[in-house]
């Protein structure tokens, strides 16, 4: 049985662009404060830095550090980049990572209409 390849409609794309690009549009227009982030590159920089890991706060909202010391080890490597430009790798990772859980979740339907269609065909 060769295996079939599901490609995505027009109308799934032209819906996932306007998503996105209504996303950037408010971001672009309210800010993306992206609190979290920020609490890991306070975290990384304090390991990097050698200071309290937990006697600080950051933004507006005062978040403390709430990670266990491992977690913030691998922060460090947030504070390499700009705090825009790590926004955007955090953004572009989250929605590869949204990409891959709806594929992974379509395979079990595309599984099922596969095998309702082998069904009829031998039916036939």
């Amino acid at each position: 049985m060769r295996k079939r390849t599901v490609t995505p409609s027009l109308p799934a794309l032209l819906l996932l662009a306007l998503s996105l690009a209504s996303f950037v549009t408010l971001c672009a227009l309210r800010g993306a404060p992206m609190a979290d982030l920020l609490v890991y590159r306070a975290e990384g920089a304090a390991v990097a830095h050698g200071t309290d890991l937990y006697g600080f706060t950051v933004t507006e909202w005062r978040l403390p550090a709430t990670y266990p010391p491992f977690a913030a080890v691998l922060f460090v490597p947030t504070i390499w980049l700009p705090v825009p430009a790590l926004k955007a790798v955090f953004l572009a990772g989250n929605v590869l990572l949204l990409a891959a859980l709806v594929a992974l979740s379509a395979r079990p339907a595309a599984r099922r209409r596969l095998r309702a269609r082998h069904v009829r065909l031998t039916e036939a």
